[in-house]
């Protein structure tokens, strides 16, 4: 299932069990990426081409996953499903 709210409370409880810092963007950026602007916990993304300079562009051929409740609830996010982008470097 996805839905960014659920999915987001399920990261932040997997962080506190766990004693992990949460890396994953929350709500005040809508859920998504810093790079590629995307919801991670979208049902559907795009892959990303990699540019000069650190840019990206969506490649529209290629649909990407985003994370779901139960993948949020189940492992530690630390980097963009679509574009690869770390949130903890």
């Amino acid at each position: 299932m996805h839905d960014a709210q659920k999915a987001h409370a399920a990261q932040e409880a997997y962080c506190q069990e766990h004693g992990a810092p949460h890396f994953a963007p929350g709500p005040n950026s809508g859920y998504k990426c810093f790079r590629c602007k995307q919801n991670i916990y979208a049902e559907k993304g795009y892959s990303v081409v990699r540019l000069p300079r650190g840019k990206v562009r969506l490649d529209y051929s290629k649909e990407v996953p985003g994370y779901s409740v139960e993948k949020a609830g189940g492992t530690l996010i630390c980097g963009c499903p679509f574009c690869y982008a770390s949130y903890c470097d």
